[in-house]
């Protein structure tokens, strides 16, 4: 009965993306995204949450030590989804995590073939432009601990830098933090730990499927706990359970803006709303929005279903209203992101085939 519903959400999928958005939203000129991925996914699979507007992936930093200095990183790709929701607004061109090796693929590791047949599956669901193959490197995948939230304090100050580079510094321009599953709960921990100088520039943290612990997200997903966490110490580096331990006090006074699905299997809503309960219980006076989706499996909430898809739209705009109004949105279909702020903080205009 579990496979032949999965196989039947899969079919379902598959048929809603090729739906058209009817009510796209207008780009917001008024927001910088910067964006942490999930578990053994790259950054370009924000597309699904940016409409037709391109994601371009940055060389790796690794490459280039110093990722504040986004100038000096080559574009690699750009990726698009056909029918994505535009969710996301002035997402910045980033390198994806160091974890993830285009360069070095080794066709021996079962890792690199769990990823190669994740990446075939999504191109075939998500008409995909361009999502390349890679090498997955265990000893860096970290789940949103100490590692990756190091990582996601340097994105943030990548997204900081943009907010003062002309012409930003005099439109007014507000940043926002987007992070799926894994990346999540990394945006999650980093920004509720964020010094004062940095907290007060963040202006939404938008935050689907994040889970509470490790422990937590494996003890509510897996029928056999044990062997998930003999497979996870395999394939990955997890921190101690302190790191997603949060502070007693935060700087950050901007919404916390969650979304679940009740279908999710991967990350289950009940382990969402602990993290929920406990950020209300320790902040009380910080802004939590929460949208709950109702037929969306954990990778797909922007795509799978054409009435999620639409209530997420719905309440997105309605976030952005709310916290980050914009006078100025503009109903361009499409959007070249070599322009405007992306370009002038990053130097790479027209330099990514989009």
């Amino acid at each position: 009965t579990s496979s032949l519903f999965k196989m039947e959400m899969v079919r379902g999928l598959w048929l809603n993306t090729s739906v058209p958005v009817a009510n796209q939203p207008a780009l917001r000129r008024n927001l910088v995204t910067v964006t942490f991925p999930g578990f053994l996914s790259s950054r370009a699979r924000v597309a699904k949450y940016t409409g037709p507007d391109a994601v371009t992936i940055l060389d790796h930093a690794r490459n280039h030590p110093d990722i504040t200095n986004t100038a000096s990183l080559p574009p690699i790709f750009s990726t698009t989804v056909k029918n994505a929701p535009r969710l996301m607004h002035g997402v910045l061109p980033l390198p994806d995590l160091d974890e993830l090796d285009y360069n070095n693929i080794s066709w021996y590791s079962p890792v690199t073939w769990y990823s190669f047949s994740r990446i075939r599956l999504k191109r075939v669901i998500t008409s995909a432009d361009c999502l390349p193959y890679s090498t997955n490197i265990p000893a860096l995948n970290n789940l949103g601990g100490y590692l990756d939230q190091a990582a996601a304090l340097e994105i943030i100050k990548v997204g900081i830098a943009a907010l003062d580079a002309p012409p930003s510094h005099t439109t007014n321009k507000k940043l926002v933090l987007f992070g799926y599953s894994r990346g999540a709960t990394t945006f999650l921990q980093t920004s509720l730990k964020l010094e004062k100088q940095y907290a007060d520039r963040v202006s939404m943290v938008v935050l689907e499927a994040p889970f509470d612990t490790i422990d937590g997200v494996i003890n509510d997903s897996s029928m056999f706990p044990g062997v998930s966490r003999m497979l996870l110490n395999r394939v990955g580096n997890p921190s101690p359970a302190d790191a997603y331990n949060m502070p007693e006090e935060t700087h950050l006074t901007c919404p916390l803006v969650f979304i679940t699905s009740e279908v999710d299997k991967r990350v289950p809503k009940k382990t969402t709303m602990r993290a929920i309960e406990e950020v209300r219980r320790r902040y009380p006076t910080l802004p939590v929005e929460h949208l709950e989706l109702q037929h969306s499996m954990h990778s797909f909430m922007a795509v799978q279903d054409v009435e999620d898809r639409d209530r997420y739209i719905e309440f997105m705009e309605s976030m952005y209203n709310k916290y980050v109004p914009d006078e100025s949105t503009t109903s361009d279909a499409t959007v070249d992101m070599g322009m405007g702020i992306v370009g002038a903080v990053l130097n790479t205009d027209g330099a990514a085939d989009h």
